[in-house]
């Protein structure tokens, strides 16, 4: 075990500006992975919608056009319509960190990306477990969504949701226990985790900074009614910290390191691909509703 001492005695060289670059590159890549895995869950819903036989309206923030009436739909229907989104996402995101595990020995932006949309995709789901109680039989709510919406459809929402949201939120904390070794292989210096303190160094600079600096971009997309559920999903993504915090000091001595630097870079191509996929959809998939960010303007 790394004493108080040892801890001081390893001393590695970490200029600020290297520790900026490498949570804004992170959070470049955050910013892409997050806003697709949010559309694939929106657009597996209108499609699904659109197989059913519903004329809705896909964006962003809402799956609009909906008939309101029961008799327009049907247990089955709610189940496969507003359930597949959520679960589909955390397939993928299994599917994400497996190929992420592929593509051992090598480290890069590429890679790291993987990373972030597997962590976004379980997140999804997770996030969608964790509010549903917060969303049953408030149908004007913008967390009445995914598993909320089959919860009402069953007439026992809280008695169904409630444990699954207890469940979620322990799994959200497990997730982030069980990437620890994933996110450290992209700090700079194996020596720097060695110690406790390196490694919550490692990860303030990979998660915890970046979450926080995508945040405002994120949220600048949402409408009124969607701010709440995606306030929910980035929250989320800070108790899965609580689970990187916890492995801190436990397996010093195990983790693989990559050689380079990977993420202490100015990222101009993964800068240009987020900054157009947030364009897309703020031009394009927003809402016809104006967004918080253009409500606190005008």
């Amino acid at each position: 075990m790394v004493t108080d001492l040892d801890d001081d005695i390893i001393m590695v060289s970490d200029p600020f500006l290297n520790r900026v670059k490498r949570a804004l590159t992170s959070a470049a890549l955050l910013i892409s992975a997050y806003i697709l895995v949010f559309l694939l869950q929106q657009f597996i819903t209108g499609g699904l919608c659109l197989l059913f036989g519903y004329n809705p309206k896909i964006t962003y923030n809402d799956i609009g056009n909906l008939p309101f009436e029961y008799n327009h739909w049907s247990f089955l229907r709610v189940l496969v319509i507003f359930s597949s989104g959520p679960v589909i996402c955390l397939l993928a995101g299994i599917l994400f960190y497996d190929f992420f595990n592929q593509l051992s020995g090598t480290g890069s932006l590429y890679r790291f990306f993987f990373l972030w949309l597997s962590i976004c995709s379980i997140n999804l789901f997770l996030a969608f477990l964790l509010l549903s109680p917060l969303g049953v039989d408030r149908y004007f709510s913008g967390l009445y969504v995914g598993f909320s919406i089959v919860a009402t459809w069953t007439h026992m929402g809280y008695v169904v949701t409630s444990p699954l949201a207890l469940i979620a939120a322990a799994a959200s904390i497990f997730m982030g226990f069980f990437l620890f070794d994933s996110l450290m292989k992209f700090s700079f210096s194996s020596r720097l985790l060695q110690t406790p303190r390196g490694q919550r160094k490692m990860i303030f600079q990979l998660f915890i900074m970046p979450v926080f600096v995508a945040a405002p971009a994120l949220m600048a997309l949402t409408t009124f009614k969607s701010s709440l559920l995606h306030a929910v999903l980035l929250l989320n993504l800070l108790l899965m910290s609580i689970g990187l915090f916890i492995n801190v000091g436990r397996t010093s001595q195990d983790i693989v390191v990559f050689k380079q630097d990977i993420l202490n870079v100015i990222p101009v191509t993964w800068l240009c691909l987020a900054a157009v996929i947030y364009m897309a959809v703020w031009f394009f998939l927003r809402d016809d509703e104006l967004s918080i960010f253009s409500r606190s303007l005008f």
